[in-house]
């Protein structure tokens, strides 16, 4: 929910409503809150609510650069059909999108991700603003064997205040289903650059999993907290992820709760050869 073009805040309840921006929606009736008449109060644009699930759909489709673009309040829920910019294989047997570059947009206020790429290789976004979306801010997701990630970058990115990582690359983990199928050995994305990039007031700054043979350098993340999709919290977190390069010193500059300023990596599980 849209108010003159601000992220409303959803409540569970009625009783719930009760500062500017809260809003409700049950049995079919709206209720928001407002000191005056809603129509008065919000008049440009007004109040508006997504009615696609995806703003760009890029589903089954490669060679396609995109620029300069401003999207908002896609409407598809976090792990559902949709994103603001939508990029995912047509069926299990393909096409599949690919040789994507999108560049220089804005993409905010969204139910799901802000950017979701899924089994696309040689892919690039970069000077991007993604922030305010429920989900992730820019996902790159390996979800099928038939296409691997063997490279991609996520460059000089503006990402923050999304309810979910803000940069999240993930593969398919072993042994579970991943879009109908599962592969006893996993997927995993490789070649994966990610530099130059601000995330802050996300699920997390930059979390990889079921990822190789990448680089994570020159980005700054702090203050990554939200916890409303379960985040956790970290600046660059790594799960069952070999072997990939990051910056040292002032290569990543976090901040991480209180522990000032420096580049923290979490492991986890790491993924055996």
């Amino acid at each position: 929910m849209l108010f003159d073009g601000a992220k409303g805040h959803k409540k569970s309840s009625f009783g719930e409503i009760s500062a500017p921006l809260d809003w409700f929606w049950g049995s079919n009736v709206l209720s928001i809150y407002s000191a005056e008449n809603p129509a008065v109060s919000y008049a440009h644009p007004g109040i508006e609510v997504g009615a696609r699930p995806s703003a760009i759909n890029l589903t089954g489709i490669s060679f396609v650069s995109l620029k300069n673009v401003a999207v908002s309040g896609a409407n598809a829920i976090p792990y559902g059909e949709g994103a603001g910019i939508w990029a995912i294989t047509v069926h299990l047997e393909g096409p599949t999108p690919g040789n994507l570059t999108i560049s220089k947009v804005t993409v905010m206020n969204g139910a799901g991700d802000g950017i979701h790429i899924e089994n696309a290789d040689h892919c690039t976004v970069d000077s991007t603003e993604v922030h305010d979306n429920e989900g992730a801010g820019i996902e790159l997701y390996h979800s099928n064997g038939k296409f691997p990630i063997t490279s991609g970058s996520i460059t000089n990115n503006q990402v923050h205040d999304n309810g979910f990582n803000g940069i999240f690359v993930v593969g398919c983990p072993r042994q579970e289903r991943c879009r109908s199928l599962v592969y006893p050995e996993g997927l995993v994305v490789t070649g994966v650059k990610i530099t130059g990039n601000t995330l802050h007031d996300n699920g997390a700054g930059v979390y990889l999993h079921e990822t190789n043979n990448s680089l994570v350098a020159s980005n700054t993340a702090y203050a990554n907290t939200n916890v409303s999709r379960r985040g956790e919290g970290y600046c660059v977190g790594l799960s069952r992820t070999i072997p990939c390069a990051f910056g040292a010193g002032d290569g990543n500059r976090t901040h991480v709760r209180s522990l000032g300023s420096f580049y923290t990596a979490i492991v986890r599980r790491p993924l055996r050869g």
